[in-house]
């Protein structure tokens, strides 16, 4: 924190789940960092519905995020319960690798094309000046509201992601990208 230069965290995120993971001891950490004043919010990453709870159920404090990958071709928190949860206990995901390191734009897999091609149709129909920006407006879309992580220094991928908070795509749309990821219609 000393070369942070910062005596607060504001969140402090467990950065992955540990399968030796003791519960009671992390939430002993979480309550004496909170109790000396170092961290005001704890949160996780990566955490599975049931991890989430198992550390919840030890916190005398909400945890306020799990950190999880979202993006057009990784999007299996949406399918096995995590964004459910989140979105019943009113928390807010945070979304990493939104633009999936890159793969969506230079990929070569057929699901990259297949994404990357839905991406460029839609980018047309809504006015967009990127596909980032579809992307960004695809995950804004999802109803637990994750947070974008924007892991770019760049400031026009910045502002772009800025500027998708403006573009609303539709349900079909949003499906489409959906599908284009999945290689099959939905079930």
């Amino acid at each position: 924190m000393q070369r942070l230069g910062v005596n607060e965290l504001d969140v402090l995120l467990i950065h992955r789940p540990d399968v030796l993971m003791n519960a009671d001891e992390v939430a002993d950490a979480f309550n004496e960092l909170y109790k000396i004043g170092k961290v005001k919010h704890f949160g996780v990453s990566n955490f599975t519905p049931r991890q989430f709870e198992l550390l919840q159920s030890r916190l005398s404090k909400p945890l306020v995020t799990n950190q999880v990958e979202i993006n057009p071709l990784n999007f299996e928190v949406a399918h096995d319960g995590t964004l459910d949860q989140l979105q019943q206990l009113r928390v807010l995901p945070m979304a990493w690798s939104t633009l999936a390191g890159g793969e969506i734009f230079n990929g070569q897999s057929e699901q990259a094309k297949r994404v990357r091609s839905e991406l460029e149709a839609i980018r047309a129909e809504v006015g967009a000046t990127s596909i980032d920006q579809v992307i960004y407006a695809w995950v804004k879309q999802l109803p637990s509201n994750p947070l974008p992580i924007i892991g770019s220094g760049k400031i026009d991928r910045v502002k772009a992601a800025i500027e998708a908070l403006d573009i609303e795509l539709t349900r079909e749309q949003w499906y489409r990208v959906w599908v284009a990821s999945k290689g099959h219609g939905v079930p």
